[in-house]
């Protein structure tokens, strides 16, 4: 055998000791530098832990495409396989879950039941793939932009119960999530989305869900929970050749502010309350259209349920932002046309 080689054929019967002897006679390992001991060591442990008939078949079609001496490095370092399933394949199950309120385990057989009557022989994710998947689908896009039109945000939270184990008696203190949506007054479409821990204050989450929004931002509306400078600074900032129109019920007892310019639009609407009481504040200042974001909130809890269906935070995040989704699908289907009579 010539320096600076070594034979395929050779690793599949030797120990792993002598296969690293071998490999430590070549200069160089697909030209990525001298040998590592770690490296080929475990690579040997690898080819051993085989059947012997796997192990012929694995050597001949892996080692000599991984270990040729023009053969590309590969990218993915990690151990396991390759992904079977497309993160579009499991966000369509997860997505289907959501909708029939199901189970990971009824997903899967739902699924098949599904491909079985379109005559249709495709694998489906396992129950413990979905599960497993969900948390790493990241940033799932539930809103598409259409129209780089100005638009009314309704911003609002609401919470969602969670899963905290067989218990003879409940906590006191149930744990849950804070599920802080901005919707588009217009459309009723979700345009932002964020799931917190429920320590969360409403308010300090307003910067998060503007930066998700591209459109800009003709008026805002949203309850006394947000009556900070803060929430004021965050959308007026938020355009920057357009001061959207805010309107937050002062909280009780406010006062004038005086300094900042950012507090302005605060102090009016802390001086028409004033003049005009509450109730009427409400009415003619157009407040009162922010109970649509409140119609968002009973959609989401009647359609997909009450509580989170993931027990970890990633997988919630990802399973809130398809809810979302779900809810800006079945909207652009179609709304009903709401009269007040009487």
């Amino acid at each position: 055998m010539p320096s600076g080689t070594f034979s395929h054929t050779a690793i599949v019967s030797a120990t792993p000791a002598s296969i690293y002897s071998a490999l430590q006679q070549a200069d160089t390992w697909k030209g990525i530098g001298p040998i590592d001991e770690r490296t080929h060591l475990s690579l040997a442990d690898h080819v051993h832990q085989l059947d012997s008939g796997e192990r012929d078949l694995r050597c001949v079609e892996c080692l000599e495409s991984e270990c040729g001496d023009h053969a590309p490095r590969p990218k993915n370092m990690k151990p396991g396989r390759q992904r079977k399933y497309s993160n579009h394949a499991i966000e369509t199950a997860v997505t289907l879950g959501m909708v029939f309120r199901l189970a990971s385990r009824q997903t899967e057989g739902f699924l098949r039941s599904l491909l079985a009557l379109l005559n249709l022989d495709n694998e489906v994710p396992d129950h413990t793939t979905i599960s497993r998947r969900k948390a790493k689908l990241g940033k799932v896009t539930f809103y598409e932009n259409r129209h780089n039109t100005p638009i009314h945000i309704l911003i609002d939270s609401s919470g969602l119960a969670v899963h905290v184990g067989q218990l003879r008696r409940p906590p006191k203190s149930r744990d849950y999530r804070k599920l802080h949506l901005c919707v588009d007054e217009q459309t009723g479409e979700v345009v932002a989305c964020e799931l917190t821990s429920k320590r969360a204050h409403d308010s300090s989450r307003v910067a998060s869900l503007l930066g998700q929004i591209d459109n800009p931002i003709s008026s805002a509306r949203a309850d006394t929970a947000y009556d900070t400078n803060d929430v004021y600074e965050a959308l007026e900032n938020h355009s920057p050749h357009r001061c959207p129109k805010v309107l937050i019920p002062p909280r009780k007892r406010a006062q004038l502010a005086s300094g900042p310019a950012g507090s302005s639009q605060r102090n009016r609407n802390i001086a028409a309350q004033a003049r005009l009481g509450r109730r009427k504040w409400h009415t003619e200042s157009g407040y009162s259209k922010r109970s649509k974001v409140e119609t968002t909130f009973h959609r989401y809890k009647v359609i997909l349920g009450p509580a989170m269906r993931a027990r970890g935070l990633a997988a919630q995040r990802v399973e809130a932002r398809i809810g979302a989704k779900i809810l800006n699908a079945m909207t652009a289907l179609g709304m009903p046309d709401s009269e007040m009579i009487g």
